[in-house]
């Protein structure tokens, strides 16, 4: 199993597993700019930063210790799967014009704003 894992910058890279390692607790994807498809599930992440991932089309996060996502910028994101994560109070998907499919079951989520989430055709809340 990887605890830990240190990226760097790797611009060609489209895809990244590292779901179900349990031990890994950080992960910063921020310089993954030709990034498409990130499945991080099963780890202990605490935070999830892919703003500045403008190709980015699916993040499978569940199972993870994520409370404040930072989503915004994601213009292309299609599927977003958060469930079982600790997100706090609300998730901002405002804005994610591209998104189709949302999952959020086991979060402690209150208030989700689905403002401009135009192609949004299924969310597990």
């Amino acid at each position: 199993k990887i605890t830990n894992i240190n990226i760097g910058i790797l611009p060609e890279l489209e895809e990244l597993f590292v779901n179900n390692n349990y031990l890994i607790t950080t992960l910063d994807v921020s310089k993954l700019t030709a990034l498409k498809y990130l499945k991080m599930g099963n780890n202990r992440i605490s935070k999830l930063d892919v703003s500045a991932l403008k190709q980015l089309e699916e993040i499978d996060a569940e199972k993870n210790d994520i409370e404040t996502p930072v989503l915004r910028g994601a213009d292309k994101l299609k599927t977003l799967n958060l469930k079982d994560n600790p997100v706090k109070v609300t998730v901002d998907i405002r804005g994610l014009t591209s998104l189709e499919y949302a999952n959020f079951k086991g979060c402690n989520l209150l208030f989700i704003n689905f403002s401009g989430t135009l192609k949004l055709t299924k969310c597990d809340w």
